[in-house]
């Protein structure tokens, strides 16, 4: 009896313990070997290719001459690649990429919890889509923000801020805005709202004159820069003609007309955008200045200069005026700043007209802006500037006056 007690004891805990085994089988995923190892294989070619990716980027980030190379010998390529596909839709493929990434992470956050791959999966994955990301932003032009700057590029030197230098620069500027203006409203244009040629005089009067939307011909102006930039490449240190720069609309324009953004170039896909909310005189300055990010230049303050440039040495009278009334705030502000006692001088040499557009285009922005979208726009983008080694962040669209200032000399025959 003890024998057959002890028996039947061992055989209650034999099932105890298959059932208990049954219980974990039901809970937990059994992988056969050759998945472990294929696993094993993935997760260290992952980490291999993350790693040399990002030794690259920042080896570049610290070589200047290096990201130099790239952008001339390589860029010109992937740009052509990147924007012929993407010139053949007519919607933005940057927006519709933003997108599907926020989709792909989020279904990298859902799968991890649905299939509780564990933690170390998880993290692979998360891996991938940053390196994917991180690598296709900077091959396809990121690169751009370390390369050499526009003084050892161009071979323009550097010329510091004195008083008397930047007076007789402001002086000049000035003429040249007020002139730009007479031309554009010579012939009677601006100021009867009859046909003036080819600036924006014609049916423009019941629009405040010069200003507005919707009475640009914007092919034409996008056409006419192309001539331009193809015309000046070789001062500018341009590849020529470097891919397709097609100016799609935002897709979320809405959105970024309540942050205050008149355009973007999206580099994953080459692409130029320009927020059709923008008045007409902003709008061929605004399209320059995202063609040369699309050229290659990533500083603000070097695509500002690019964009005044050809701008200004355009035969069409309403690119030549967008020039100098785009930069004018620019220019005014460091005025007050080195000449504060021949400011209220300077401010009342500007024709009032301009200043009257200065102030339209203002209050236009403002009107549709959202102070607390702007704000968070502002910090992330002055965030994302600084990350790429732009040390002053937003504030380094104002510093093209100095290269204004310092280009004068090897540029100004061209305007």
């Amino acid at each position: 009896m003890v024998g057959v007690t002890k028996v039947l004891g061992r055989a209650k805990r034999r099932k105890t313990r298959s059932r208990r085994s049954l219980r974990v089988n039901k809970t937990s995923r059994v992988y056969p070997r050759d998945y472990t190892l294929l696993e094993k294989k993935k997760r260290w070619c992952t980490l291999i290719v993350s790693v040399v990716l990002f030794a690259l980027i920042i080896l570049f980030s610290y070589v200047p001459v290096l990201s130099e190379w790239y952008m001339r010998a390589v860029y010109p390529g992937v740009a052509t690649l990147l924007s012929s596909f993407s010139s053949l839709f007519p919607f933005s493929l940057y927006d519709l990429f933003l997108i599907g990434a926020v989709i792909w992470l989020l279904m990298i956050i859902v799968l991890a919890i649905v299939r509780r791959s564990g933690f170390v999966r998880f993290l692979f994955s998360l891996l991938r889509f940053v390196t994917v990301l991180v690598a296709w932003f900077y091959f396809s032009w990121g690169i751009a923000y370390f390369r050499e700057d526009f003084y050892t590029r161009c071979q323009v030197e550097e010329v510091a801020y004195d008083s008397e230098g930047f007076h007789d620069f402001v002086t000049w500027y000035i003429e040249k805005a007020n002139q730009s203006y007479i031309d554009l409203a010579g012939e009677g244009g601006a100021e009867t709202g009859e046909d003036s040629g080819t600036g924006w005089g014609s049916g423009m009067k019941e629009q405040g004159g010069i200003g507005g939307r919707g009475k640009i011909d914007k092919k034409a102006v996008q056409t006419e820069l192309e001539s331009v930039y193809q015309k000046l490449h070789e001062p500018l240190r341009l590849a020529f003609p470097n891919g397709k720069r097609r100016a799609k609309p935002m897709m979320f324009e809405p959105f970024h007309t309540k942050t205050g953004v008149s355009g973007y170039f999206g580099p994953f896909f080459n692409e130029v955008h320009v927020n059709h909310y923008s008045l007409d005189f902003t709008y061929p300055f605004t399209l320059a200045h995202e063609m040369a990010h699309q050229f290659g230049i990533g500083l603000e303050s070097e695509a500002n200069l690019y964009a005044f440039i050809v701008c200004a040495a355009s035969n069409d009278r309403q690119v030549r005026y967008s020039a100098y009334v785009s930069t004018l705030g620019y220019v005014l502000n460091d005025a007050r700043r080195i000449l504060p006692d021949n400011y209220k001088e300077i401010y009342q040499s500007v024709r009032p007209e301009i200043l009257n557009h200065l102030k339209q285009n203002r209050e236009h922005w403002l009107a549709a802006r959202s102070e607390p979208l702007s704000n968070a726009q502002d910090k992330v983008y002055d965030a994302y500037l600084k990350t790429n080694k732009v040390s002053t962040g937003q504030v380094n669209y104002s510093e093209v006056v100095g290269l204004l200032v310092s280009s004068y000399n090897n540029f100004s025959r061209f305007w």
